[in-house]
């Protein structure tokens, strides 16, 4: 995408976020550059999708520059600056610029909690749970998976039970760790629990039974799918594949309506 001489406020920012996601550095420095040449200030709102971008380009530097650039931060700026520092493996630093908000809302304490699970620490992500003024399930969810990346089942189990608030992405996440540690019964029960189930714990059950080399058992639940996804059929792929069953798994391939990268890996 190029950047033209003088683009309006509404293509700068397409032109940012079309950066972030494609992980294009030299094109948003360019978009950033015709920012400052333009004789348009860089407001809050572009300033923070600069952070973003530099981010998942991985310049660092460039974010802090950004993000020291900014008069008034507002939250979202809090944010995507200790969302930067915890992609660069800094919690640390997260930290620092945590304690220092004026004021944090929800999505702020949401994101540290994110943060230390990613670094595969539970405990700090639970150290920054305890001290929430509010949960949302989002952020149980967020904390059940920390605990659950980190191995720590039993301690996972032990929250759930205790959540405040519970989802079908808090039910989803037993499953599987309970597929992952080989404990298909438990998995099982917490399927069954689920009185609305959408097509993410369909798609977990049968992981988790490929998962534990229960074959005909995945296949049983893939059949009886009331709708599927191409994560559905890549799920049934994948079990065909990790247990050996190869034939089975070249002749769903070519059944999957929309095969994607996921789909060829998996074969």
């Amino acid at each position: 995408m190029s950047v033209s001489k003088r683009p309006d406020y509404s293509s700068f920012a397409k032109i940012i976020a079309s950066c972030a996601q494609t992980r294009d550095l030299a094109q948003g420095r360019r978009a950033h550059e015709s920012i400052l040449q333009s004789g348009q200030s860089l407001d809050r709102y572009l300033a923070n999708l600069l952070i973003r971008m530099y981010a998942r380009c991985g310049s660092l530097e460039d974010a802090i520059r950004v993000f020291d650039s900014i008069p008034a931060k507002n939250v979202f700026s809090y944010s995507a600056m200790i969302s930067a520092l915890f992609q660069d493996g800094n919690p640390q630093e997260s930290k620092r610029i945590f304690d220092g908000m004026p004021c944090r809302d929800l999505v702020t304490w949401t994101s540290m909690i994110s943060g230390y699970a990613d670094c595969g620490t539970a405990r700090e992500a639970g150290w920054i749970f305890d001290r929430m003024p509010a949960w949302s399930v989002f952020s149980c969810n967020v904390l059940l998976a920390a605990k659950i990346q980190s191995g720590q089942i039993d301690a996972g189990r032990s929250f759930f039970e205790i959540m405040p608030q519970r989802d079908v992405f808090s039910v989803t996440s037993m499953i599987t760790a309970y597929g992952r540690n080989l404990d298909i019964a438990q998995s099982k029960r917490f399927f069954d629990t689920l009185c609305s189930r959408g097509l993410i714990p369909w798609n977990s059950m049968i992981t988790a039974f490929g998962d534990n080399s229960l074959i005909e058992d995945a296949k049983a639940t893939f059949e009886k799918m009331p709708m599927r996804n191409t994560s559905s059929w890549n799920a049934m792929l994948q079990a065909y594949s990790q247990n050996g069953e190869l034939p089975a798994a070249r002749a769903l391939f070519a059944q999957i309506p929309a095969p994607n990268a996921v789909s060829r890996t998996a074969l």
